[in-house]
């Protein structure tokens, strides 16, 4: 499935006669889509999930092991994005400089 002025779906999987779900799934939000810019997002984001269960009662979950490894790869591909998550990690938890003193 094509959104264009949202993302992309797409992925495979297997409906068993019993009606159970086996999918496994990829959510990309393209970055000009109004809801990342809203988040203040830049680039695209792919979410992978899992739809199981039955046709009855489907279940979508996130695919978070699949979501770090894509991360990963990400970083291997471009290190500079690795270092700038790091120093912004890092600044979340030092403490704020004291201001100059008032006089």
């Amino acid at each position: 499935m094509v959104a264009p002025a949202v993302g992309d779906l797409t992925g495979s999987g297997t409906i068993s006669p019993q009606h159970a779900l086996n999918f496994q799934m990829r959510a990309t939000i393209k970055s000009s889509s109004h809801i990342l810019t809203a988040l203040g997002q830049k680039s695209d984001v792919t979410i992978p999930f899992t739809i199981t269960g039955t046709s009855a009662d489907p279940s979508f979950k996130p695919d978070v092991k699949g979501a770090a490894k894509e991360t990963l790869q990400q970083y291997t591909k471009d290190p500079s994005k690795a270092i700038d998550t790091a120093k912004g990690i890092l600044d979340m938890f030092r403490k704020p400089k004291d201001p100059a003193p008032q006089k």
